[in-house]
């Protein structure tokens, strides 16, 4: 029985549904520290990553919303569009979309400090964006440290490969559910993910680059893609397969007794 079910959680993850890979960019809506977002945006579309604009975007988070599609979208400007953060609130489209299991790659700027609208302008929410989207403050710093980032194990195996100075971390006392992915020399966040779906590691809002300009498309693929650390991977290897299975049946019915 224990090979039956060791095998179909192994099938379970060549099996699992192709990514939906999608891409937000809108020449309409504002930027900030990540400038205009088209180097992004066009190496994401070479990856055949589908490019999505402001209304695309909502009518595409709702699709996912609707069928639970593994799926990622990578926002290539750091800006959060009035079309999926309709009002500064955890029922918008986009919080909806991370309930439901989607996952969203976010650089540069902190998240949800602006709300940008189509005619070029945005709305300040400041702190106070991330802590009612997000359900915590992603933007508390201390800021402007310009330490080389350390990547934690969590991160590597997300595949970060490039470090950055950090400018826009957030506090090293963060909420519950979050993995950190890289820190400063200070212990504090500079990317994170931070998870919406009960035991899975692998999708929610992910924060990398917390700093000027645009991290290598290359991380950002890795990082979107990824399915975090697999909880059946015994021998840390990123694979899950009958070696794992060897150390669940060297050690089968073994238990440690206290005192």
């Amino acid at each position: 029985m224990l090979f039956v079910l060791l095998l179909g959680a192994v099938q379970g993850q060549s099996r699992g549904a192709e990514w939906q890979r999608a891409a937000w960019w809108d020449g309409r809506y504002p930027f900030t520290w990540g400038g205009d977002g088209v180097a992004m945006r066009d190496g994401l579309a070479g990856a055949g990553y589908t490019i999505l604009n402001a209304d695309q975007l909502k009518t595409w988070m709702n699709a996912r919303i609707a069928d639970k599609k593994l799926s990622v979208v990578v926002f290539c400007q750091d800006v959060v569009p009035d079309t999926v953060c309709e009002t500064m609130s955890d029922t918008c489209t986009l919080r909806r979309y991370l309930d439901a299991g989607g996952k969203i790659v976010w650089y540069a700027d902190w998240p949800f400090y602006y709300q940008g609208h189509a005619d070029g302008t945005s709305t300040t929410w400041g702190s106070a964006g991330a802590s009612t989207i997000l359900g915590f403050n992603a933007s508390s710093g201390p800021n402007d440290s310009y330490d080389v980032v350390a990547f934690t194990s969590a991160g590597t195996t997300w595949g970060l490969t490039t470090t950055w100075q950090s400018q826009r971390p957030t506090s090293p006392t963060i909420t519950s559910n979050v993995t950190p992915l890289a820190t400063t020399s200070a212990g504090s966040a500079a990317a994170w993910a931070k998870h919406f779906v009960p035991r899975n590691k692998a999708r929610g809002f992910v924060r990398i680059w917390d700093t000027t300009g645009t991290p290598p498309v290359a991380d950002v693929i890795s990082v979107a893609e990824s399915k975090g650390v697999l909880a059946a991977d015994l021998r840390p290897d990123n694979v899950i397969n009958f070696k794992d299975f060897a150390v669940l049946a060297d050690s089968w019915l073994e238990e440690i007794f206290w005192p």
